[in-house]
């Protein structure tokens, strides 16, 4: 079973997973906050997959599971649709949610915004044995515009998520690769 994921600029982010019948595209699309998706062999649109229909605009705060700029997919091994959504032009740190890989319906907060440990503005992520997620998070406050950091996440710890370790930027480090705690 293949599973791709890419993360592309202009705020799209895509990932692919093969259904019973067809490979598909998924495409994050930060212009509408949705997931789009496509058929991967012929390109042929099929339609929006994760809705933002109910989402209020600026909202305040977001409601858990509406997309204010999904920046990462990934399908894990439990027919999830994991997405990395950076709440964009929201005050409030980005999430990590969970929906179903069969309807795109909203199943559950990962980590949600409230989190303390929340990543302050979610680029992708990186799913390792279906146990451990890495997140890559950005930040422009008070380091340099390309800091990218990486925390470690294992989303089978618990009914919901936790990171094992923290997102928040650490100036004396400006790229650095944060061990997976076992």
């Amino acid at each position: 079973m293949r599973r791709l994921v890419f993360a592309a600029a202009l705020g799209l982010s895509v990932a692919m997973s093969p259904p019973a019948n067809t490979d598909s595209l998924y495409i994050g699309d930060g212009n509408d906050n949705t997931i789009k998706r496509f058929d991967a062999s012929t390109g042929k649109y099929l339609g929006v997959f994760v809705t933002n229909k109910d989402c209020p605009q600026n909202p305040n705060p977001p409601p858990l599971g509406c997309l204010y700029g999904p920046r990462g997919l990934i399908f894990d091994g439990s027919d999830h649709l994991l997405v990395a959504d950076q709440n964009v032009n929201l005050s409030f740190n980005g999430a990590i949610y969970e929906y179903s890989a069969k309807t795109g319906a909203f199943v559950k907060a990962l980590v949600p915004y409230t989190d303390p440990n929340a990543p302050p503005a979610p680029r992708g992520i990186v799913l390792y044995n279906d146990d451990v997620l890495f997140v890559a998070s950005q930040t422009g406050t008070g380091v340099p515009k390309d800091h990218v950091r990486q925390a470690a996440f294992k989303p089978s710890m618990r009914a919901m998520g936790s990171f094992s370790a923290s997102c928040r930027p650490q100036t004396s480090l400006p790229h650095r690769s944060i061990p997976v705690a076992s």
